[in-house]
């Protein structure tokens, strides 16, 4: 569903919107009872910025109440659109940083998991770098950020020490890839990568 929030309700309602949800007296309470309708899919429109609070952290603070939701919002003035692969990677370790359930903070988001399985694609070379960043909404800047975060050495230590755990028994793979913010697909493949690497010094030796 799409929704509007203003401040102030003067002048008509906007069209093109499922609910119109207008906070007379500054309270806050409209807002909130918007962000207890939100659902998944769902997105929330405001004019200007300042109508969440006239601060970046107020603004910031509603887009990541709705990220964890899953719901996007769309600013017209300045114009900004959480939707944007580039927002979601903030948005995503945002929520890692100011969670307070570590269930929730271990999840993927939907936006790292496409990541994830476009990083399995470009090395089987059934997409380029460039592909992803048009599907992801993203520039290749962000797209390495990312990769490296996979492929840096303290990641590769993180993973040896986890993988040590797993063939003791003491950790699943799935407990693994959530402690490492990864999905399967990458776990496998780093594994594999790192044993082919391994195998490849010894050889050297």
């Amino acid at each position: 569903m799409r929704f509007y929030y203003r401040r102030g309700g003067k002048g008509a309602a906007p069209e093109g919107f499922d609910r119109v949800y207008t906070e007379v007296d500054g309270d806050g309470n409209v807002l909130r009872e918007l962000l207890a309708y939100v659902r998944a899919d769902d997105s929330v429109t405001v004019e200007m910025g300042g109508e969440l609070g006239g601060t970046a952290g107020a603004f910031v603070e509603m887009a990541l109440a709705l990220y964890r939701q899953q719901a996007t919002l769309l600013c017209k003035s300045p114009k900004i659109d959480t939707a944007a692969g580039h927002w979601q990677a903030v948005l995503s370790d945002l929520a890692l940083l100011t969670s307070r359930d570590t269930g929730d903070a271990a999840r993927l988001s939907r936006f790292m998991e496409g990541l994830h399985r476009c990083f399995d694609l470009v090395e089987r070379r059934q997409m380029t770098v460039a592909e992803v960043c048009r599907k992801m909404s993203i520039g290749k800047t962000t797209y390495y950020r990312y990769w490296r975060k996979v492929k840096s050495a303290p990641h590769r230590e993180r993973h040896t020490e986890l993988q040590a755990k797993i063939e003791a028994n003491e950790l699943s793979i799935s407990a693994a890839c959530r402690q490492m913010n990864i999905g399967a697909g990458t776990y496998y493949r780093m594994r594999d990568q790192y044993k082919k690497n391994t195998a490849f010094q010894m050889f050297q030796i």
